[in-house]
């Protein structure tokens, strides 16, 4: 299981390399007035970017709490979201008190709708009591109705066992109503909460930003109608900004750096040999969409000053050369000038080339293995990407109701991690049901579609084929410490017999200790125990499949460090801190550990030649 997370790894990793991600939310699951905060926060969140002191005054606005508050919609916690709008009143950045207050009016709406909620779902529900009903359904119908307009009326944050069944069971009558589509996407918003997230935190993603090498530069170019030769040093540093964002995961990547240079310009028989630096600071945003990652132009600031060390003239008089030199000196600044604008366009050119080459690479990677085997099974889910000024997030919604959905909160972040991986047992055992059920897949198949979660077979095995069963293939329980897998076949190659392979594991996760062990492999009919009787095929059967699996599923997982490697070479690893199994919740953390002894920057030759403007 060790590769079992190296596609999530590179998908949220391998981007920045030296470009980040970001994403969209579903613009259904997204109120109205949420929408007008969370666009209200965007237009704030740009102004603030060029802001010297811009992550002092997203601290005093709590732009991060809000980030968090409008990923659970409906469900947002209203006291939270009053705490942000006192915030808004009471801090005003330097010339940005217009979008302040635009924030804090669209918060007073939302939150007054948010309060409003109770009473809106109440009135529909009692709309929906007086719509006609079949006669058949109308005891049961109306006994839901009835049961739920309580609940409604209370709108608690979490809901009890026998709530949940109420809830669930109103939703599927709610279908053969008219009033279906508006009463169970607000249910929907209110208590459908994620089904998993992806938290990357900021330390890790300026970590595994590469840093460029010196470079070694050929200069030639025309200025001033002379033509600049010479040779140039660049040294540049990247580092990653997050920007606080509901509607999409922002990150700026910034670099900053200086090209020093010696160049000997000429113009006609007259030469001037001159010293440069030109300081520059690019700044390039990348965004995550529910398609894959997409970026923005580079925006390149420079200055560039210039210090004249001789000049060489045909005459070599004294007068002639003076008259020369000041002449050098009063198109000094209109020179400088030029040459911090030729600076900054090739400087953008370079960045958004170089983004554009990783970009095209990880979204086709992230096309063809994982979005697109989705997408022919009709079973996308829903993502939706974040982001704060300290963490990154990408959620993960379920879009179908085939199994009840996720309502139990999840669990905190681990304040020591920089990558946490959270997901609920029921968003994996949907997808499984929809994915898997009552198809039949060879071990090759298999491999193919999970050639990125387990590691290859210690020995060749022959070419068997499972049949999975229709109902519940696959599927996982995250409960009290353990982590249970069960597989359900119907047929194995030429032998149509039933069979449920059950993997066990206990997870430990202490201060000395993080790892998941097997505790148990075993594979019978359904309903047999290992003490009940079993035919001579049966048995056959039975240790077939527990050597095919033991295989697959090893006597441990996430044991072992994941190397991060974003281009080609090990930058560090990520060591697991954390791993719980919780009323339905897996929480799997890391926290990133550089390369010991890793090499700082050197200084290499390669060479750039500016084409001749």
């Amino acid at each position: 299981m060790r590769q079992a997370l190296v596609l999530v790894v590179a998908w949220s990793l391998a981007v920045f390399s030296p470009v980040a991600w970001a994403g969209s939310p579903s613009k259904a699951l997204a109120p109205s007035k949420a929408q007008k905060v969370a666009q209200a926060l965007e237009k704030l969140s740009d102004a603030l970017a060029s802001c010297p002191q811009a992550s002092k005054w997203h601290r005093q606005l709590l732009t991060d709490q809000l980030v968090r508050q409008l990923a659970l919609g409906q469900a947002a916690d209203v006291q939270k979201l009053r705490q942000v709008l006192q915030a808004c009143r009471k801090h005003f950045p330097p010339g940005q008190k217009a979008l302040v207050q635009a924030l804090a009016q669209a918060l007073e709406s939302w939150i007054a709708q948010l309060e409003q909620l109770p009473q809106q779902l109440a009135q529909l529900v009692r709309q929906a009591q007086k719509q006609p009903v079949p006669q058949q359904l109308r005891s049961a119908y109306h006994q839901h109705l009835e049961q739920l307009l309580p609940l409604i009326k209370k709108a608690p944050a979490e809901l009890s066992p026998e709530q949940r069944r109420t809830l669930l069971a109103t939703l599927l009558w709610l279908r053969q109503h008219q009033l279906a589509p508006q009463l169970q996407q607000v249910l929907q918003q209110r208590y459908l909460l994620p089904g998993g997230w992806i938290l990357v935190k900021r330390s890790l993603v300026q970590a595994v930003l590469p840093q460029p090498e010196v470079e070694a530069i050929e200069i030639d170019e025309v200025i001033q109608g002379a033509v600049v030769e010479g040779q140039g040093e660049l040294r540049m540093r990247l580092t990653a900004e997050l920007v606080p964002s509901a509607e999409v995961g922002r990150v700026v990547l910034v670099a900053r750096g200086h090209i020093q240079a010696q160049t000997t310009s000429s113009k006609g028989r007259i030469q001037v040999q001159s010293r440069s630096l030109t300081r520059f600071q690019a700044r390039k945003p990348l965004l995550l969409l529910p398609t894959g990652l997409s970026a923005q132009p580079a925006q390149v600031q420079a200055e560039s000053s210039s210090e004249p060390l001789s000049v060489s003239t045909p005459c070599r008089c004294g007068l002639a050369q003076r008259v020369v030199w000041r002449g050098v000196m009063r198109r000094l600044p209109a020179a400088e000038a030029e040459s911090a604008n030729k600076a900054k366009h090739r400087i953008a050119q370079r960045m958004d080339r170089q983004v554009a080459e990783q970009l095209e690479d990880i979204n086709a990677q992230l096309e063809s293995r994982l979005l697109e085997p989705l997408r022919q099974q009709g079973a996308l889910p829903g993502l939706q990407a974040l982001s704060t000024t300290g963490s990154l997030m990408l959620l993960v919604r379920q879009t179908r109701m085939d199994l009840p959905p996720t309502v139990s909160t999840p669990p905190p972040m681990p304040p020591e991690a920089d990558l946490v991986l959270l997901v609920h047992e029921r968003l994996v055992n949907n997808y499984a049901q929809w994915l898997y059920g009552g198809q039949s897949l060879s071990r090759e198949e298999l491999e193919k579609r999970w050639g990125d979660l387990f590691p290859p077979p210690q020995k060749e095995q022959p070419n068997w084929r499972i049949t999975f069963a229709r109902r519940r293939p696959i599927e996982l329980a995250f409960r009290n410490g353990e982590l249970v897998i069960r597989v359900r076949g119907v047929r194995f190659g030429r032998q149509r017999q039933p069979m449920l392979i059950t993997i066990r594991y206990q997870l430990k996760s202490t201060a000395g200790e993080v790892v998941a062990v097997r505790k148990q492999l075993v594979a019978l009919p359904p309903g047999a125990t290992e003490d009940s009787p079993l035919s001579a095929r049966q048995v056959a059967l039975k240790r077939q499949l527990e050597e095919r699996f033991g295989e697959t599923f090893g006597p441990q997982l996430f044991d072992q460090p994941i190397p991060v490697a974003p281009s080609g070479e090990e930058v560090g690893q990520l060591e697991p801190v954390a791993l719980h199994a919780q009323d339905g919740w897996l929480q799997v953390a890391w926290r990133f550990v550089p390369a010991a002894g890793k090499a700082s920057t050197t200084t290499t030759s390669a060479k750039q030649v500016a084409k001749r403007q």
